[in-house]
C-alpha cells in the first residue's frame, strides 16, 4: 500500500510539475509579448490612443500579471478535480470582492489608469496562490512549493502535452478570438460603439464566468467516468446540454433586463448601451454555456485535437464577421459574429461528436 502510494504521490509530483513549468513559459511569453510592444511604443498605436504613455505602462502590467496568474492558476484546477469546487467558488468570490475593493481604492486616491487595470489580474495572483496552498493543504503536499520550483532542472516531468498542447490551443484560440473584437471596434467603428461595447462586458464577463465554473466540475467528473459503465450516454448529454442552456438562457435574460441601465449608470449617461447589443451578450452567453458539457466531456486526447482544429477555424471566422458586421450594426457586431463563429465551429461540431462518442 505505501508503494502505492509512493508510486501515486510520484505521478501527481510530475503532473504538477510540468503543468507549472510549460504554464510558466507560457507566462513568460505572455509578459514578453506585453513589454517588448510597450517598450517600442506600439500598443499605442495599435489601441488608437492619445495617451500612448499610459497605455503601453497599462498594456505591460497587465500582460505581466496575467503570464503570473497562469502558473498559479493551477490550483483551481487542482480543487476542482479533487470535488473541491466549492471552495474555489469562494475564493473566486473573495478575489472579485477584492478587485472591487482596490478599483474603489484607486478611485479614492485619483491613481493612475494602471492601477485600476491592475487590479483584477492582482486579484487573480491573489487567488491562484491561495487555492495552490488550499489544494496542497488538501492533497498533504507542498503544491504550492512545487509550482515555485518547477524550472529546476531536478524535477522530472511527465508527459502531458498530448492533453495540454490542444488545450492550450483552444484556449489561445478563444483569448484571440474575443480579444480581436475590441481591436476591431476600434479600428472600425466611433469612440461610443467601443465604450458600449467594454460597458457591456464588463456585465458579460462576470455572467460567463459564473457558467463557466458551473461547467467546469463536469471535466473532472467526465475524466472519471470516461470508459467505464458509468460514462454518460448521448440523452445525458443532451439533458445537461437543455440544463446549461436553460441557465445561460435566465442569466442572459438578466442581462438584457437590467443591463442598460446598469451600463448607462457606469458610463454616466454619456453612452448609450442599447438592448441590442446586451441581447447580443445574452445569445453568446447562451451558446457558451450550452457548449460547456459537449467540450468537457471531449477532453479526452482525440477530442482535444478536435476541439483545437475547430477553435482556429472559429478565430479566423470571428474576426472575418466581426469586421463585416461592425460595418453595419456597430457595436454589436463583433458579439453576433462571436455568436455565429462559436455556434458554427465549435458548439454544433463539439455536441455532434459528443453524440457518436457518448
Amino acid at each position: 500500500m505505501g508503494r502505492e502510494r509512493g508510486a501515486h504521490y510520484r505521478e501527481l509530483q510530475g503532473a504538477v510539475i510540468t503543468s507549472a513549468r510549460a504554464l510558466t513559459c507560457v507566462g513568460l511569453l505572455s509578459a514578453l509579448v506585453g513589454i517588448v510592444p510597450a517598450c517600442l511604443g506600439l500598443w499605442g498605436t495599435l489601441l488608437s490612443s492619445e495617451s500612448q504613455r499610459s497605455v503601453e505602462a497599462s498594456v505591460a502590467v497587465a500582460f505581466t500579471l496575467f503570464g503570473c496568474s497562469l502558473p498559479l492558476n493551477l490550483g483551481n484546477s487542482v480543487l476542482i478535480a479533487l470535488n473541491r469546487t466549492h471552495i474555489s467558488l469562494i475564493v473566486q468570490t473573495v478575489g472579485s470582492v477584492l478587485t472591487l475593493g482596490l478599483i474603489c481604492l484607486s478611485g479614492a486616491v485619483h491613481a493612475p489608469p494602471t492601477a485600476f487595470i491592475a487590479s483584477g489580474f492582482a486579484s487573480q495572483c491573489l487567488v491562484g496562490a491561495t487555492c495552490l496552498l488550499l489544494a496542497g493543504r488538501t492533497l498533504g503536499i507542498p503544491l504550492f512549493g512545487l509550482v515555485l520550483r518547477s524550472l529546476g532542472p531536478r524535477h522530472a516531468a511527465t508527459r502531458i502535452w498530448h492533453l495540454a498542447a490542444p488545450m492550450a490551443a483552444v484556449n489561445i484560440a478563444l483569448a484571440v478570438a474575443f480579444a480581436t473584437d475590441r481591436l476591431v471596434l476600434v479600428h472600425v467603428a466611433d469612440p461610443d460603439a467601443v465604450a458600449a461595447y467594454s460597458a457591456g462586458a464588463r456585465l458579460f464577463a462576470p455572467a460567463v464566468a459564473l457558467a463557466s465554473t458551473t461547467g467546469l466540475p463536469l471535466w473532472a467528473i467526465f475524466a472519471r467516468q470516461r470508459d467505464t459503465p458509468e460514462a454518460p450516454s448521448p440523452r445525458d448529454v443532451t439533458r445537461l446540454t437543455v440544463y446549461f442552456a436553460v441557465g445561460g438562457a435566465v442569466i442572459g435574460a438578466g442581462l438584457i433586463l437590467f443591463g442598460p441601465g446598469i451600463t448607462s449608470w457606469m458610463l454616466h449617461g454619456q453612452v448609450e448601451v442599447g438592448v441590442g447589443l446586451m441581447a447580443s451578450f445574452a445569445a453568446l452567453l447562451l451558446v457558451q454555456a450550452a457548449a460547456y458539457p459537449s467540450s468537457m466531456w471531449l477532453t479526452d486526447a482525440a477530442g482535444l485535437k478536435f476541439q483545437a482544429k475547430r477553435a482556429g477555424v472559429m478565430a479566423v471566422v470571428n474576426l472575418a464577421l466581426s469586421i463585416v458586421l461592425t460595418r453595419h450594426v456597430g457595436a454589436s457586431g463583433p458579439v453576433i459574429g462571436s455568436v455565429i463563429a462559436v455556434t458554427t465551429c465549435l458548439f454544433l461540431p463539439n455536441f455532434r461528436r459528443s453524440m457518436s462518442h457518448a
